[in-house]
């Protein structure tokens, strides 16, 4: 008797004995799962469909990145404020040889004059972010896509704005008034640290089991 229970144990464990709708189900949907004489596996099937709890998640998730990207927003606002602050001005700091664009390593550069040490993956995150067109090289152009702020009146405010080092030999170091350069190292620090929180998130996001970015 303890001989036939041990068995029946170890069918149940490796499958499911099959009655009438468990025999055309398994003729249909699992004809490779079979494991032994009449029994075949529990189908495991990936979820389909987020749960309840998941959509809180995901929701949670998104006021997260949301969050992080206004920061970044709120410091170009201030930016764009401050009177003395020209996007020219501050792509002239990158581009420090005037070739009409900056690489990688100039990029790196100017964090390193700003006393700014990121990771430098997230560095490099940050610097494909700007280089839309994945060429290796920030032109202009991607350049004020990039830093310059969404909303239309903050945006057309300092565009429209002229250089505030014009016919001069600025320091790169100090390109504006003290506390425009103190707002642009905490812009810049600001940047690179969205691309941390923003990668953060996505990595603990993969950790979810329903989860899928689709």
């Amino acid at each position: 008797m303890l001989t036939d229970l041990e068995n029946s144990n170890l069918n149940y464990s490796r499958g499911y004995p099959l009655g009438p709708l468990a025999e055309e189900y398994a003729t249909k949907i699992l004809p490779k799962s079979r494991v032994g004489p009449n029994f075949y596996r529990l189908p495991l099937k990936p979820p389909t469909h987020m749960e309840y709890y998941e959509e809180d998640a995901l929701a949670e998730i998104l006021k997260e990145m949301i969050e992080i990207d206004k920061d970044v927003e709120l410091r170009k606002n201030a930016l764009a404020l401050m009177c003395d602050f020209s996007m020219h001005d501050l792509f002239a700091v990158f581009d420090n040889d005037s070739q009409g664009f900056f690489d990688f390593r100039e990029f790196q550069e100017v964090f390193d004059l700003y006393k700014i040490y990121p990771s430098i993956d997230y560095l490099r995150l940050a610097f494909i972010n700007i280089d839309r067109d994945l060429d290796s090289k920030v032109t202009l152009k991607e350049f004020l896509v990039a830093f310059t702020p969404k909303d239309k009146n903050y945006k057309d405010l300092v565009l429209n704005r002229g250089s505030y080092n014009k016919d001069t030999n600025f320091s790169r170091l100090a390109p504006f008034t003290p506390d425009t350069n103190i707002a642009v190292t905490g812009f810049l620090k600001a940047m690179v640290d969205a691309e941390t929180n923003l990668e953060r998130v996505r990595d603990n996001t993969k950790l979810r089991r329903n989860f899928n970015y689709a």
